[in-house]
């Protein structure tokens, strides 16, 4: 999953609820993100109730969870919003031990629907 600050001027002409949000420009099929219904072009608004506005704000919610859990997240698709919940996940050839080592790496970026 590659998610990126949404440009204002794409912000605005989505009408939004904040200011901020990140799109998905990338998103592996068989990644935990993918298994999850995460698709290309989605717009994360928030996650577990909180703005998304950079990387950093995924990673403190992932930070926080543990897999198996789920989350909560907003994101805008086709221009709704729609609520879905979560689960962590592993990514496929990545153990649990691994989570520490490889945070930033989007290592607990594991979720699944």
């Amino acid at each position: 999953m590659q998610p990126v600050t949404l440009p204002a001027e794409l912000r605005s002409k989505l009408n939004l609820p904040n200011e901020t949000a990140l799109v998905m420009l990338s998103v592996e099929a068989e990644s935990p993100a993918g298994r999850a219904g995460i698709m290309l072009g989605d717009v994360l608004v928030t996650l577990e109730g909180e703005l998304v506005a950079d990387t950093d704000d995924i990673q403190t919610v992932l930070n926080r969870s543990k897999i198996g859990e789920t989350i909560r997240a907003t994101i805008l698709r086709g221009g709704e919003l729609h609520d879905v919940t979560l689960t962590l996940a592993e990514r496929p050839g990545e153990k649990v031990s691994d989570c520490h080592e490889s945070r930033h790496r989007w290592g607990r970026s594991r979720w699944r629907r």
